[in-house]
């Protein structure tokens, strides 16, 4: 398999400034889908719960 050339330099500045902003959109990212999956919080969790209804997830993978 041959190798491919880059011309990247990660040593650069601009480089680390591309990095440090599109981590911190993949660390956003992260924490909104962790939000997603905890299903509102836990006073949405308990005031589902208490009206006896199952969660979306719950209803799409039992």
């Amino acid at each position: 398999m041959t190798t491919l050339d880059s011309r990247v330099r990660r040593d650069s500045a601009e480089f680390q400034d591309n990095e440090r902003y599109h981590r911190g959109l993949l660390d956003t990212l992260q924490e909104r889908v962790r939000c997603v999956h905890e299903g509102g919080g836990p006073e949405a969790v308990a005031k589902h719960r208490s009206r006896g209804k199952l969660l979306a997830r719950e209803r799409i993978d039992p």
